[in-house]
This record gives C-alpha cells, sequence and structure tokens, in this order.
C-alpha cells in the first residue's frame, strides 16, 4: 500500500509547523481503508504536533469504489506515534465504510496537546491492536469516536471533550476511563 502513502515513517520522524501560519499534510483520498497519509512501520517513531493533516476523502477516485470513503489518514503499524496539537480531519469521508481517521494496528499511539480529531462519518480512533492513549483532545464524531477492535484505549476524561453522537465501543478490545 505504499504507493498510497503520503508519508511513509521507518526511522524517526517530526512533523512540525514552525512558521505562522500553519501548514497542511493532504492525502491523495485514494484507496478505501489502504495506506495512509502519514504511515508508521514497525520500529519506527514519528511525532506529528502543530500541523494540519487532511485525509481528503472527497478525491476518492479508486476506480469501481464507494465514493468518499478515502484512505486512512493516520495509521501506526508498530512503532510510536505521538499527536501532540495537530488538527487531523476528513469531514467529506461518508458512511461506516469510509476508513478511520487515527488508525492503530500495533505499537503505541499517545494523542495530547488538545488535539483536534474531526471525522464526523466514521470511526475517529480504531484501535485494532496495540495501546491508544488519548490524553487531550477534542473529539467530533457522529458514528465512533472510538472503536477498540483490539488493544486497549485509554481515555482520560478530564482533558477530551466530544462533540457529536459518536460512541465509544468496544468490540473486542478495550477502553479505559480514567
Amino acid at each position: 500500500n505504499t504507493d498510497t502513502e503520503t508519508i511513509a515513517n521507518y526511522g524517526i520522524l517530526k512533523i512540525t509547523d514552525s512558521s505562522a501560519t500553519v501548514g497542511t499534510v493532504k492525502g491523495n483520498g485514494y484507496f478505501s481503508c489502504g495506506g495512509a497519509v502519514l504511515h508508521n512501520y514497525n520500529g519506527a517513531i514519528m511525532t506529528v504536533e502543530g500541523v494540519n493533516v487532511d485525509g481528503n476523502a472527497q478525491n476518492m477516485t479508486e476506480p469501481n469504489s464507494r465514493l468518499h470513503t478515502g484512505q486512512y489518514v493516520v495509521t501506526n503499524d508498530g512503532g510510536k506515534i505521538v499527536i501532540d496539537g495537530a488538527n487531523i480531519y476528513d469531514p467529506q469521508a461518508e458512511g461506516d465504510n469510509a476508513a478511520s481517521l487515527l488508525h492503530n494496528v500495533t505499537g503505541t499511539m499517545i494523542v495530547k496537546g488538545n488535539a483536534k480529531l474531526n471525522h464526523p462519518a466514521s470511526k475517529t480512533i480504531n484501535c485494532k491492536g496495540g495501546e491508544v492513549f488519548v490524553e487531550s483532545a477534542n473529539i467530533t464524531s457522529s458514528s465512533h469516536a472510538i472503536y477498540a477492535k483490539g488493544g486497549r484505549v485509554t481515555v482520560t476524561d478530564n482533558d477530551v471533550t466530544f462533540t457529536g453522537t459518536g460512541t465509544m465501543t468496544e468490540a473486542g478490545g478495550t477502553i479505559i476511563r480514567k
């Protein structure tokens, strides 16, 4: 799936914005649930801070695909990702078949710094394995704000706000609220 990724990380990578205006990493919108805008691989470390990351599902162009399902926006496949104050979104993704905003297959993902996560139509945080720590965030969702298919998601209730009707769903994984 690497041909559908905007940035694939196999080492140590920090994506940050040091300018007066916030920069944006924008996906191609290709291949529903294949590849990712930002994809972190086994043993790699990625930090995403103070930038916009746009999944760009409105440009979904895969032949014979469901319109606007898009690609994963941020995927972790065995490394460590820290999302610190970033604005990650894909409001154009449509339906429960749309690819997830944050997708943890294995490894560790930490969301902090009052990160903004906006993915109203599908899974905003999709944990299939490993651990996800949501320490400080604003989550907008009308479907699954947090979906734990495997692994464990720990949510710090005092510092995480939810907008919309999105649910927290355990579907084989565990969600811990503290």
